[in-house]
């Protein structure tokens, strides 16, 4: 009875995966991927290629890290689940952003195995550069506008200790910052008629 319940349960849990929007894998504590659902094909790849593969050779080097600590958060946490936020790579080559949850798997007396959802996050990832490039940056030069100079100085200000601090209590002398605006005569004029 205990066999046919735990087969029953599985089979649901794989019918749920396969009609979800995210991605769904489980992997074993090494993070070899054992399931893989018919989501990953938004990434490029068929759910068997990617059964048998670890997580190390899909998650960028440089996030590995933080995917590792969310997955050690993921298995100790006894109902909880673990953020991840980092870059996969896609079946073409690309780094595709993504945002995962990561939990523990299984039922009573099995290995404990990982459970994970990602989704695609890489067109908001773009928007919001995009929309920080427009800000900060002049559209037709491509060079640093006011805004992002303005910005700057209040970041340098806060890290030398500067106005944040009444009297500059507590500055580091080694951390001074300063900036020079520079004004041209008649720019004004050139902007307003060719950009």
């Amino acid at each position: 009875a205990v066999a046919e319940a735990a087969q029953e349960s599985d089979w649901m849990f794989r019918a749920l995966a396969a009609t979800a929007s995210d991605a769904v894998l489980i992997c074993d504590l090494v993070g070899t991927i054992e399931y893989a659902s018919r989501a990953v094909t938004e990434f490029g790849y068929p759910p068997a290629e990617l059964t048998g593969k670890r997580l190390a050779d899909i998650v960028h080097p440089e996030d590995r890290p933080a995917g590792i600590r969310a997955a050690i958060t993921g298995l100790r946490a006894a109902a909880g689940t673990a953020r991840f936020a980092g870059r996969v790579r896609g079946a073409d080559g690309s780094w595709r952003y993504v945002e995962s949850t990561i939990s523990r798997y299984g039922a009573a007396g099995e290995p404990a195995r990982l459970l994970i959802t990602s989704r695609d996050v890489s067109d908001r990832v773009a928007l919001r550069r995009q929309l920080t490039q427009l800000t900060f940056h002049d559209g037709l030069t491509g060079l640093p506008n006011r805004a992002y100079v303005e910005d700057r100085v209040k970041d340098l200000t806060r890290e030398s200790g500067g106005a944040d601090r009444p009297g500059g209590q507590d500055r580091d002398p080694q951390l001074l910052a300063g900036a020079i605006l520079v004004d041209f005569d008649g720019y004004t004029a050139v902007n307003d008629l060719v950009g």
